[in-house]
Protein backbone atom coordinates (compact mmCIF):
# COMPACT_ATOMS: atom_id res chain seq x y z
CA UNK A 1 0.00 0.00 0.00
CA UNK A 2 2.13 2.83 -1.22
CA UNK A 3 -0.47 5.48 -0.37
CA UNK A 4 -0.90 4.22 3.20
CA UNK A 5 -0.17 6.51 6.09
CA UNK A 6 1.25 5.27 9.38
CA UNK A 7 0.39 7.11 12.54
CA UNK A 8 1.97 6.52 15.94
CA UNK A 9 -0.33 8.39 18.30
CA UNK A 10 1.06 10.66 21.02
CA UNK A 11 -2.34 10.41 22.79
CA UNK A 12 -3.61 6.97 21.75
CA UNK A 13 -7.26 6.11 21.46
CA UNK A 14 -8.41 4.17 24.51
CA UNK A 15 -11.43 1.85 24.45
CA UNK A 16 -11.79 0.29 27.87
CA UNK A 17 -8.32 -1.04 28.53
CA UNK A 18 -7.40 -1.23 24.80
CA UNK A 19 -5.04 1.42 23.44
CA UNK A 20 -4.36 2.10 19.78
CA UNK A 21 -0.58 2.27 19.39
CA UNK A 22 -0.40 2.53 15.59
CA UNK A 23 -2.76 2.94 12.66
CA UNK A 24 -2.57 2.89 8.91
CA UNK A 25 -5.12 3.74 6.20
CA UNK A 26 -5.10 3.46 2.45
CA UNK A 27 -6.71 1.74 -0.51
CA UNK A 28 -9.98 1.27 1.39
CA UNK A 29 -8.43 -0.40 4.43
CA UNK A 30 -7.98 0.95 7.93
CA UNK A 31 -5.57 -1.07 10.11
CA UNK A 32 -5.02 -0.55 13.84
CA UNK A 33 -2.56 -2.10 16.27
CA UNK A 34 -4.24 -2.37 19.68
CA UNK A 35 -2.75 -3.33 23.04
CA UNK A 36 -4.37 -4.29 26.34
CA UNK A 37 -2.13 -4.19 29.39
CA UNK A 38 -4.59 -6.03 31.65
CA UNK A 39 -5.20 -8.80 29.11
CA UNK A 40 -1.53 -8.91 28.10
CA UNK A 41 -2.75 -9.10 24.53
CA UNK A 42 -2.07 -7.40 21.18
CA UNK A 43 -4.59 -7.33 18.32
CA UNK A 44 -4.44 -6.14 14.75
CA UNK A 45 -7.85 -4.85 13.63
CA UNK A 46 -8.62 -4.53 9.92
CA UNK A 47 -11.60 -2.48 8.68
CA UNK A 48 -12.72 -2.60 5.04
CA UNK A 49 -14.11 0.93 4.76
CA UNK A 50 -16.47 0.50 1.81
CA UNK A 51 -18.29 -2.53 3.25
CA UNK A 52 -17.74 -1.43 6.88
CA UNK A 53 -16.67 -4.97 7.76
CA UNK A 54 -13.85 -5.71 10.14
CA UNK A 55 -11.95 -8.53 11.76
CA UNK A 56 -9.40 -8.86 14.57
CA UNK A 57 -6.24 -10.93 14.71
CA UNK A 58 -4.69 -11.79 18.06
CA UNK A 59 -0.90 -11.73 17.76
CA UNK A 60 1.95 -12.25 20.18
CA UNK A 61 3.65 -9.09 21.41
CA UNK A 62 6.91 -10.16 19.77
CA UNK A 63 5.18 -10.41 16.37
CA UNK A 64 2.96 -7.35 16.69
CA UNK A 65 4.77 -4.94 14.35
CA UNK A 66 5.46 -7.63 11.80
CA UNK A 67 1.74 -8.57 11.73
CA UNK A 68 0.76 -4.91 11.51
CA UNK A 69 2.94 -4.29 8.45
CA UNK A 70 1.85 -7.49 6.66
Amino acid sequence: MSSAQLTIDAAPVTIGDWREVASSAGEGLEISLLWSKSAGQVNVTVLEERLRESFDLEVSGADALSAFYQ
